[in-house]
């Protein structure tokens, strides 16, 4: 008896505290990634160039990683994505494009910023989307366990 029940002490020890959270039985024990927002406090091209190369930096090449660093802009820097304004924004613009394409980043603009500026969708450049709103999409995103990075 001594021997099946050191057999079976070590077979639960191994599941419960090495195998089970290889199989999210604990999944606060793995290293999963934070799903990120990106800061966005000075409303530049140049904070937005200097934000999208941190974006670069974090572990978003990695598989485990599944949602984009959100770019949520609701400012002057918004006109960057403007594609009357390519010419003079073409390495942030290409970087940006670059970055959603590769599923690191995802960018978007506030309508009401848009609609205040004169802006439509269609004068945006193709990868950019909208939101209706900027502060209300960046409560839900923060709801849903987005943090700034």
């Amino acid at each position: 008896m001594s021997n099946l029940y050191r057999c079976l002490s070590l077979y639960l020890f191994v599941v419960f505290t090495v195998a089970a959270p290889a199989f999210g039985a604990d999944e606060s024990r793995l290293n999963l990634p934070q799903a990120y927002i990106a800061p966005v406090r000075i409303h530049t091209a140049e904070e937005l160039s200097s934000l999208l190369l941190e974006a670069e930096q974090l572990p978003q090449y990695s598989a485990l990683i599944e949602n984009p660093v959100m770019f949520v802009l609701h400012g002057e820097e918004a006109r960057s994505f403007i594609r009357g304004n390519y010419e003079a924004n073409q390495s942030l613009v290409d970087r940006s494009a670059k970055l959603t394409a590769l599923g690191v980043v995802q960018i978007e603009i506030c309508e009401r910023w848009m609609g205040t500026n004169g802006v439509k969708a269609s004068q945006l450049q193709p990868f950019v989307k909208t939101v209706r709103y900027a502060p209300a999409r960046i409560s839900a995103l923060k709801d849903d366990g987005y943090i700034y990075f």
